[in-house]
């Protein structure tokens, strides 16, 4: 379940085709993609899948799962280097990519 009164932090999408994009997520879970009805945030970017990442937050870590989507998940310069539906634990000193979105989490 989400709590949207705790903001938790920030997505800030640093490239994509559509540029740059600062993107409030929250504590609880959260459904990255590109779609309004399907997401819970919003990343408004064609290579992202309309329901494309899960990112968990917590008071003491953030996971993300790939859940199966199109073009993937890469961790700093490792493309689609995500399994699909397993947790993989990140932070604040990661660049991850969404498909072809640069993010900072």
């Amino acid at each position: 379940m989400i709590d949207t009164k705790s903001i938790a932090g920030y997505i800030t999408v640093l490239a994509s085709l559509n540029g740059q994009a600062k993107i409030p997520f929250y504590k609880g879970v959260n459904i990255l993609g590109r779609s309004s009805s399907k997401a819970t945030v919003v990343i408004n970017e064609l290579s992202i899948s309309q329901k494309h990442a899960k990112l968990i937050v917590t008071d003491h870590k953030m996971v993300i799962v790939d859940l199966d989507s199109k073009n993937g998940i890469g961790i700093n310069n490792d493309v689609n280097l995500l399994e699909r539906n397993k947790e993989f634990t990140i932070d604040e000193s990661m660049i991850i990519y969404l498909a072809e979105a640069k993010c900072k989490f």
